[in-house]
């Protein structure tokens, strides 16, 4: 059974964490929200209030990919993320980030030889720019405009 791992964080991208977190349940696709900042309940930039399982009690066999929703780069500290980060990609397994998240699979080295896009002021200088890359197991998206693409495109890739 595919089910999508999803980390976030006080400062989350309202938009882009919500939209997937949509769009995931209108199409039956199995996900679980983590937060990171050691609670039960996250706030977005915008001050939408989510509740997420605590991220200790995150386990990487029952996932088969993880989204990273943009808005802070608060993520890319947490030492968890860059550890299932780095796994996933030697699994093989999905790797979802838009907007400021791509920048933790770049700093991670997991873009070499890859497509991907990110927010333009990262000025990552072999982003492209779209607004969703697809490339093998990874997609980005650009933005918060991009968000409902970005998501659907995750649930076509587990179809």
């Amino acid at each position: 059974m595919k089910k999508i791992a999803i980390f976030a964080t006080d400062g989350f991208e309202d938009v882009e964490l919500i939209s997937s977190i949509d769009v995931f349940t209108r199409k039956g696709l199995n996900f679980e929200l983590f937060s990171v900042n050691g609670t039960t309940e996250i706030k977005g930039k915008y001050n939408s209030i989510l509740k997420a399982s605590d991220s200790s009690s995150f386990n990487e066999s029952d996932f088969s990919g993880v989204l990273l929703p943009g808005g802070t780069l608060e993520l890319s500290k947490s030492k968890l993320v860059n550890e299932v980060v780095r796994s996933f990609y030697e699994q093989s397994k999905d790797l979802y980030a838009i907007c400021a998240a791509p920048k933790i699979l770049w700093d991670n080295g997991l873009l070499s030889n890859k497509n991907f896009t990110c927010w333009p002021g990262l000025e990552l200088e072999e982003s492209k720019n779209t607004g969703l890359e697809i490339s093998g197991n990874i997609i980005t998206a650009k933005s918060y405009l991009d968000s409902i693409d970005f998501a659907f495109a995750i649930v076509e890739k587990n179809k």
